[in-house]
């Protein structure tokens, strides 16, 4: 019922706990501002994919205040570090693939530079989803990106997995892998 005095008083020494946290983050029942201290100190304590995509995929607060969240996204996607991207890529992919964001969802994607597996994974996976969502803004993108040559492929094997993309574009996927 406490969801503050919990996250005030909560250990990080198993992964478990921390797992635990993220959730709680998630699924309070509060206002952004409130949140974003805690969300800020949970993105600090990520170094797994999935502490980060569990606690993202439970910040459905993040999906009612996109605008409000943007800055903080565009901050994360600057820093240096492997699992601050991965989870900008991972909240672009589940509350930015909309109309109003698209063009903002692909210009974070493509800025994010770090080297890490997890970043490039996060980033083929999200350009992979908006591929199904967002066709033709995507294919545009595919054509002119910066990124390295393993994401860029990634997405598109990521592409060619995935039952949202025809048959046809399949086969023109196989021929745009670098």
């Amino acid at each position: 019922g406490d969801w503050k005095c919990y996250l005030d008083n909560a250990v990080d020494d198993t992964f478990e706990e921390v797992n635990l946290q993220g959730f709680v983050i998630g699924y309070a029942k509060s206002d952004l501002d409130t949140l974003m201290p805690y969300i800020k100190s949970y993105v600090a304590k990520i170094n797994d994919w999935s502490l980060c995509d569990g606690f993202c995929a439970t910040l459905k607060n993040v999906g009612k205040h996109r605008d409000a969240f943007a800055p903080v996204l565009r901050e994360y996607a600057q820093r240096d570090s492997e699992f601050d991207q991965r989870f900008v890529a991972v909240i672009l992919m589940d509350y930015y693939l909309t109309d109003e964001y698209i063009d903002f969802t692909l210009e974070l994607l493509d800025a994010m530079q770090h080297q890490g597996y997890y970043r490039k994974m996060g980033v083929a996976w999200a350009v992979a989803t908006a591929m199904a969502k967002y066709r033709e803004k995507t294919l545009k993108y595919l054509k002119c990106n910066n990124l390295d040559d393993f994401t860029y492929n990634k997405a598109i094997q990521k592409m060619l997995e995935s039952y949202r993309i025809s048959d046809e574009d399949k086969i023109m996927l196989r021929n745009m892998k670098r």
